[in-house]
C-alpha cells in the first residue's frame, strides 16, 4: 500500500465516514453460486455521501499490463489536505476484448471499493426494488422480517436452457397456497432465437423485482430456465452484464459483499 507522509486527517475523516456508512444491498444473483452480492452502483450508494461530507474522495483508475493476461485497479482514497493511501489489485483476464476488459473492471472495482470504505451487504428489499426501480431503498434494520412465501419446488424436465436479451413481457400477480401463505409469482416472457415467443415462471420474490426492474429500464438480462411439469419455469435472472463480469474473472465470485 502506497501513502502520504502523513494519513492524520485522512485517517480521522474516514473514520466519521465509515460510522456514517449502512450496508449495501445485495441486489443481484450470481447464477452460477445461487448466492446474493451487491453491486457497484450498490456499493457507490452506500458510501458516496458519507464520504463526500467527510472530505473524502475515491479515484479508481485502470493498470495498463504489457501482456495483456491480467487487468489490474488502483484504488485511491483521497483527502482534501491531500493525504492519500492507494492499493492496486489485479485479476486474470479470461476473455480478451473490450467487453471481458470492461465486465473485468466492474468486478475489480465492486470489491476494491468496499474493501477500502468498509462497505459490508444487507439482503435485497424486494418490494421496494420492485416499486422504485430508480431509487434503491435500504433496508431498515429495526423492521420485522416479511412473511416468507412458499418455496415451490416443480418437477423439472429436460436440459437447462439460457436466454440473453431484452425481456419483452413481464406481470407479477399474487396469491395464496392451500395452506394460507401469500406467494408472489412473476411471469417473464421473450422471443427466441428462432422467433418464437417464450413464456417463463418463477415464485422467487427476488427474481420477480429483478425482471420488473430490467423490463422497466431496459436491461439485457440472461434467464436460465427449463421446461417443468406445468410449464417452462425460471432458475435464475442476472442481468448480461454482472453475469459477464462473473465469467471474465473464471467464476471466481464465490464470497458475496
Amino acid at each position: 500500500m502506497r501513502q502520504s507522509e502523513s494519513i492524520a486527517q485522512l485517517a480521522a475523516a474516514l473514520a466519521r465516514a465509515q460510522a456514517k456508512i449502512q450496508p449495501a444491498i445485495k441486489d443481484a444473483v450470481n447464477p452460477a453460486f445461487r448466492s446474493h452480492y451487491a453491486t457497484l452502483e450498490a456499493i457507490v450508494d452506500a458510501c458516496r455521501e458519507p464520504l463526500a461530507a467527510n472530505d473524502l474522495a475515491v479515484l479508481q483508475l485502470p493498470c495498463d499490463d504489457q501482456n495483456c493476461e491480467r487487468v489490474a485497479l488502483r484504488t485511491m482514497i483521497v483527502h482534501k489536505s491531500g493525504e492519500f493511501i492507494e492499493e492496486a489489485v489485479s485479476a486474470r483476464l479470461v476473455k480478451q476484448d473490450p467487453q471481458g476488459l470492461g465486465s473485468a473492471l466492474t468486478y475489480l472495482r465492486r470489491y476494491a471499493l468496499a474493501a477500502m470504505v468498509g462497505v459490508t451487504a444487507t439482503a435485497d428489499d424486494d418490494g421496494n426494488a420492485a416499486s422504485a426501480p430508480q431509487q434503491m431503498q435500504r433496508v431498515q434494520p429495526s423492521a420485522p422480517p416479511p412473511t416468507a412465501a412458499p418455496r415451490i419446488t416443480p418437477t423439472l424436465v429436460g436440459e437447462t436452457q439460457v436466454f440473453t436479451g431484452t425481456l419483452a413481457y413481464v406481470k407479477s400477480d399474487q396469491g395464496t397456497s392451500k395452506a394460507g401463505k401469500a406467494y408472489t409469482k412473476t411471469r417473464v416472457g421473450w422471443t427466441d432465437d428462432t422467433g418464437e415467443k417464450v413464456y417463463a415462471t418463477t415464485f422467487s420474490e427476488t427474481d420477480g423485482a429483478f425482471a420488473n426492474r430490467a423490463k422497466t429500464q431496459s436491461i439485457p438480462v440472461r434467464v436460465t430456465y427449463r421446461n417443468g411439469e406445468r410449464g417452462v419455469d425460471v432458475i435464475s435472472i442476472d442481468t448480461a452484464e454482472q453475469v459477464s463480469a462473473v465469467e471474465a474473472v473464471g467464476g471466481e465470485d464465490v464470497i458475496p459483499f
